[in-house]
């Protein structure tokens, strides 16, 4: 699907950016509160390489870090619930995880 999907829209003006939103409750990339029916890491792996090779010429944006998208310096995150979870500080909002993530600002700039 996603090997599709970049065969058409890779290219594709209009599009500026592609939001990684395949897993997950919500494609969130979190199955709260349900962690343990979250996909393994070797399926994110999977699902953050196949998105990098389908769409090249795209920037690529994901809710979250997590196992495998935070190690990816061609990633970038994005906040869907701004201002409401954006700056507390609970270790599950928006910005205590790209904190805890380490050097996650270059990744939406590429």
């Amino acid at each position: 699907m996603v090997r599709a999907l970049g065969a058409r829209y890779d290219r594709h003006p209009r599009v500026a950016f592609l939001q990684l939103g395949t897993l997950g409750f919500w494609g969130e990339w979190h199955n709260y509160p349900h962690d343990e029916l979250f996909a393994s890491n070797r399926t994110q792996q999977r699902i953050v390489e196949a998105y990098h090779t389908a769409f090249p010429h795209k920037k690529l944006m994901a809710r979250y870090p997590g196992y495998h998208i935070e190690k990816q310096p061609w990633i970038g995150f994005h906040d869907d619930m701004f201002p409401e979870d954006t700056g507390m500080e609970e270790d599950w909002h928006f910005l205590s995880r790209l904190r805890k993530a380490g050097d996650w600002q270059t990744g939406s700039s590429r």
